[in-house]
């Protein structure tokens, strides 16, 4: 089963405009979009992990911001250690063929997409938003 989680600004409530530079650089699906969702199937177990949050069930602002400040305390006590090279692989859809590299991962995640995943969660908590989960 699929996951896709998008940020909403809950009823009632001006909507303040998130924009990140440099761009963030998520696991996105086909009916997600970069700069307000995100493809949580990724993510779901690491977060699970490291903040007891479950990305298949809606987040009120006070979880969004839970699991920001544990993202952040996750990956400020990264080390060197705890880091390995990892192979990675996806289809890219402009060039019709599988796209394979290699990069810095722990829990079998890039690094710098825990980077962006924490800038992400930050901002959007500090916004004021909620996550909604879509599958």
């Amino acid at each position: 089963m699929g996951l896709d989680n998008i940020w909403n600004m809950p009823k009632g409530k001006e909507l303040d405009v998130v924009t990140f530079d440099p761009p963030l650089k998520l696991a996105v699906g086909m009916l997600t979009d970069p700069e307000f969702s995100f493809r949580g199937k990724c993510y779901a177990s690491f977060i699970r992990e490291i903040a007891g949050v479950d990305l298949y069930d809606d987040l009120d602002n006070e979880t969004v911001l839970k699991v920001a400040a544990a993202l952040e305390r996750f990956v400020a006590g990264l080390s060197d250690k705890d880091i390995e090279w990892q192979a990675f692989h996806c289809f890219d859809q402009e060039l019709g063929d599988v796209v394979r590299w290699h990069e810095p991962a722990v829990h079998g995640l890039p690094v710098a997409q825990m980077r962006d995943l924490s800038r992400m969660f930050r901002a959007f908590g500090d916004a004021g938003y909620i996550l909604v989960a879509w599958f």
